[in-house]
């Protein structure tokens, strides 16, 4: 993403605020602005290591209808995992 490192957006879960309800409507203009940077590079795929995160785009994909795949870090990584315990 352009700025990745200096002046990467939010989610909108930061803090925890994917757990207040109350904070719903900032949690969605914050996505949004994520959104932008995931619109901008054309992905099939975001990876995420937060579960806040994955939690608030899970929420905001769904609302704006986005054809897009949400991977966990750890569960990417278990993907590609050989299971090398063969004959045991």
């Amino acid at each position: 993403m352009d700025h990745h490192g200096s002046m990467n957006w939010c989610c909108g879960g930061g803090g925890g605020v994917s757990s207040n309800e109350r904070a719903k409507e900032l949690k969605f203009t914050a996505f949004n602005r994520k959104k932008s940077q995931i619109d901008e590079i054309n992905v099939e795929k975001v990876v995420t290591a937060c579960s806040n995160c994955r939690m608030v785009m899970e929420d905001g994909v769904k609302a704006n209808e986005m054809d897009i795949e949400l991977l966990g870090l750890t569960e990417m990584i278990a993907g590609h995992l050989v299971d090398d315990r063969r004959g045991q």
